[in-house]
């Protein structure tokens, strides 16, 4: 009898283990939550995974991975299963550092640190290029250079009035509120290069104050030469 008793218990063990490993995949899907780290997910991804509640575990569950494997938007994602009936979505978002305005069109390409596409919008508040050539597609790598002129754009961006900023014909065009052009390359040491407009600009401003006239009257710092050329 003591056996017997053992072996229902065992037995009925392994059916809860078994149950509460497959059977969710079978039960109907009531709520479905979507959260990203600081914030509920997009709009629109939420209006996707809405129209699939009420269905099994296992079909919303691949179509939410099919949705978010798919999406440059999104780098890394989690998905749960929370009784009774409740999915929950954690989503890390690729998040953008850059953009690259296209003038004709006047839309913004936005772009992650690693140079990837990850959205195309109407509106932008990051630092960014106007560059009028062909881009990839969304989910896909700029090129080299084009990081580059991002990478050089930003930290002027944030520490200094930047009019606007071109790439065309090879350079990196940055003009200041004050009028300044200053050339860049799309390649090279960009932390001399950086190191350089600081000094050169801190310079200028220096001497302007101090009403150095000849100081006064350069428009353009040329930044490709080994030694910049001012003009």
């Amino acid at each position: 009898m003591k056996y017997l008793i053992i072996s229902v218990v065992v037995l009925l063990s392994l059916f809860l283990v078994v149950g509460i490993i497959y059977l969710p995949k079978y039960f109907p899907v009531a709520e479905i939550s979507c959260n990203s780290l600081n914030s509920p997910c997009s709009e629109e991804l939420q209006s996707k995974i809405k129209d699939l509640k009420g269905k099994n575990w296992q079909t919303v569950r691949t179509k939410v991975v099919s949705l978010v494997d798919n999406d440059p938007e999104i780098k890394e994602y989690s998905i749960r299963f929370k009784l009774p009936n409740t999915m929950e979505v954690y989503l890390v978002e690729n998040k953008a550092l850059y953009a690259i305005h296209f003038p004709e069109n006047n839309i913004f390409y936005l772009i992650n640190n690693q140079g990837t596409i990850i959205k195309i919008t109407g509106g932008n508040n990051l630092p960014y290029i106007d560059y009028s050539d062909k881009l990839p597609n969304v989910g896909e790598k700029i090129d080299e250079k084009l990081i580059f002129a991002l990478q050089t754009v930003s930290p002027i961006y944030y520490s200094y009035q930047v009019k606007s900023a071109i790439v065309a014909n090879g350079n990196l065009n940055i003009i200041l509120s004050s009028g300044l052009t200053v050339i860049f390359p799309l390649e090279g040491d960009q932390k001399a290069l950086l190191g350089s407009f600081k000094l050169i600009i801190d310079h200028l401003e220096m001497n302007k104050l101090d009403n150095a006239d000849n100081l006064g009257k350069i428009s353009v710092v040329d930044l490709r030469f080994k030694n910049p050329v001012l003009k």
